[in-house]
């Protein structure tokens, strides 16, 4: 099967698995159901397998604590995208999940935050000031509504292309 078709396949998973992750978590947020029933099929539909990721991974942020974000998608031993979950009963991506990733990304080599509630997935980078992630995404992908355009467009990240174009 084509990428696109891929992609049409999941979406149509997403569109039943969502609902059911709402029903059977109301008034609760999950985050980790969000993680292991959404993000992890769409990475695997990426080319990613577990041993390219890190789940809860640690970022040392100062102040003697660490930070731990949902993913890092690793290359050469180091995280090249932080991907921060939040849940897929979230009707919005509130300001303060964007200034969390943005943390994160500011103290890892990666090169890519991606932001997500497991449907929608917003690509960031540091396209202003080296290390310091944009507070606007350069990509959007929603597996709800998306065009044929957009998903060529996410065909870049997936494992074999983004190797490709790190390398």
């Amino acid at each position: 099967m084509d990428f696109i078709g891929e992609v049409s396949k999941l979406a149509a998973y997403f569109n039943r698995y969502a609902d059911y992750l709402e029903t059977q978590y109301p008034n609760k947020r999950c985050e980790r159901a969000t993680a292991i029933g959404l993000v992890m099929p769409f990475l695997k539909m990426m080319g990613y397998s577990v041993f390219d990721l890190v789940p809860e991974y640690a970022v040392d942020t100062g102040g003697g604590r660490d930070s731990n974000v949902d993913f890092a998608i690793m290359q050469d031993g180091k995280p090249a995208i932080l991907i921060e979950c939040k849940s897929c009963t979230d009707t919005e991506f509130k300001p303060r999940y964007i200034r969390q990733l943005a943390k994160y990304f500011q103290y890892t080599p990666a090169r890519i935050g991606i932001l997500t509630d497991g449907i929608t997935y917003r690509f960031f980078t540091d396209r202003k000031e080296r290390n310091v992630m944009d507070l606007t995404p350069f990509f959007e992908f929603d597996f709800l509504h998306y065009t044929d355009l957009q998903t060529e467009q996410l065909k870049c990240f997936t494992k074999l292309n983004f190797d490709q174009a790190v390398a």
